[in-house]
């Protein structure tokens, strides 16, 4: 690690000749320890941080970032760790913040080139990235080479023999990315994780989510990652684990070779034999799927790369809860995942969900093909809007990790969801008129048959009942905030 004399140094250089140069200035303040970070305030101090990556100066190097940053200038020349040969291996506190405006729109590598397009290009051994939010949009136009697009970080990448762990939490990215490379690999947060055979990584990407919508020929694509792999270093494990995942953007590819879009991951496992383990656990998909007749297509994973006798591949506890997913590919798309790869390797699908009424190729699945582990078991939308299902069957974590959205009534990291106790009326088909007096609730405006669900503020189911008439009474237990659905209606209620 460098240390904060010679630190200063480099950084006393670089502002002198490289960023004065470029009409960028130095952090605001701060030396780079973990106790006095170089503070981050403003579009200049953030575009400084990619003097670091240009070569190894980040290396245990801290930044903390304390304002929302709107940027003016496209992002093309501030890449952050542009080249794989120095990736960026410094700490980035987000503190919650929002970096907005960001902006790439180039064309990708020549043929036999990699091109790295994302707030941060390559990140290596010892990087973490918490708590910080992307909005914005890449454009890469179509050359011969490799273009890896993401809205928060390009590869995951180790380039020396190292032990050590590479994280990112509880960042989002609503990035729309549109990328034309002749191989496009393109991840809604990230777009490549595979640390070299001298490294033993282990890459953890925890509560993260994408509402951004993907595009194009894309090879490999996947709502939270596009590719992920484990190498083995001197049988030394290294591992790969998603968790708390979410997804609700949408991915369209127009690729008419082999490719592998999922929900939450492309492609993902093992590389090499005794390696792993890969993990996918506790992730929820929301967003439309569409493939061509060569693509592997899938609600969380698309392709499951094992090894015989690797650790375990495994999609666990998840959820796809996608509307739609849709490719003329002979075998169909999976709606939770499936495995491709050829090799007697160990694979695990355990506890998967997928929503009852999702459309596979425009019609809902016949029950030969339910309950599989594949398709997942089935749930109605209303069981997969009741925050007692997470809880009760897959152990999701309410009170650190997840929180009921209040518009879609779908879970999503409690960073990014909509308070229950936001109080307002959403009027959809037709009115729902509700009322109530003396403790009880009054729902006006049914349909007789229809199913009527009342939800706490805290997500828990209080009622479910089909009503005979256009009127119910429900009595409330406690004052307090609740939600009302009958069919594609939602309103919100005090008592």
């Amino acid at each position: 690690m460098i240390n904060s004399t010679a630190l200063r140094n480099v950084i006393c250089f670089v502002s002198l000749v490289c960023l004065t140069s470029m009409g960028v200035h130095a952090q605001s303040s701060g030396s780079g320890t973990v106790e006095d970070p170089y503070i981050i305030a403003n579009e200049g101090d953030l575009q400084s941080i990619y003097q670091f990556a240009t070569t190894d100066a980040s290396d245990g190097v801290y930044f903390s970032i304390t304002e929302d940053i709107t940027l003016t200038e496209s992002w093309n020349n501030y890449v952050i760790g542009p080249q794989s040969a120095h990736p960026f291996k410094g700490k980035v506190a987000g503190n919650g913040h929002t970096i907005s405006g960001l902006s790439i729109n180039k064309a990708a590598p020549a043929a036999g080139y990699l091109g790295y397009y994302a707030l941060f290009g390559v990140i290596g051994s010892g990087a973490e990235i918490t708590d910080l939010h992307v909005q914005g949009s890449i454009s890469i136009d179509e050359e011969g080479g490799s273009a890896y697009a993401a809205g928060l970080v390009a590869r995951i990448y180790s380039n020396v023999n190292a032990t050590d762990s590479i994280i990112i939490r509880h960042c989002s990215s609503a990035v729309d990315i549109v990328n034309n490379a002749t191989t496009a690999y393109t991840g809604g947060v990230v777009g490549y994780s595979l640390p070299t055979a001298q490294s033993q990584i282990h890459v953890l990407i925890d509560g993260c989510a994408n509402t951004g919508n993907l595009s194009g020929p894309l090879d490999r694509a996947g709502g939270i990652i596009a590719s992920g792999l484990v190498q083995l270093h001197d049988a030394l494990q290294s591992s790969l684990t998603l968790s708390n995942c979410y997804n609700s953007g949408n991915i369209t590819t127009t690729e008419t070779g082999d490719n592998y879009v999922g929900g939450i991951a492309g492609y993902f496992g093992i590389n090499n034999a005794l390696a792993g383990p890969a993990t996918i656990e506790k992730c929820l998909n929301t967003g439309i799927l569409t493939g061509t007749s060569l693509t592997r297509l899938a609600g969380i994973l698309a392709r499951i790369m094992d090894w015989e006798n690797a650790s375990a591949v495994s999609i666990l506890r998840s959820v796809a809860a996608q509307t739609s997913i849709s490719c003329p590919y002979s075998s169909g798309p999976a709606r939770v995942g499936y495995k491709t790869h050829s090799t007697n390797g160990v694979y695990k699908l355990s506890k998967n969900y997928a929503l009852e009424s999702m459309l596979v190729n425009g019609a809902a699945l016949t029950s030969v093909y339910l309950n599989t582990s594949s398709q997942g078991r089935s749930k109605t939308l209303e069981e997969l809007q009741d925050q007692n299902f997470y809880v009760d069957t897959l152990a999701w974590d309410f009170t650190g990790n997840w929180a009921i959205d209040a518009t879609t009534l779908f879970p999503m990291p409690k960073y990014m969801a909509t308070p229950l106790t936001s109080i307002k009326e959403v009027s959809l088909a037709r009115s729902l008129s509700t009322a109530v007096i003396d403790g009880v609730l009054k729902v006006q405006g049914l349909k007789p048959g229809e199913t009527v669900i009342v939800y706490t503020a805290t997500g828990v189911r209080l009622h479910q009942a089909q009503v005979r008439t256009e009127e119910a009474q429900i009595a409330l237990p406690a004052s307090g905030v609740y939600i009302v659905k009958a069919g594609n209606r939602t309103a919100k209620v005090i008592r």
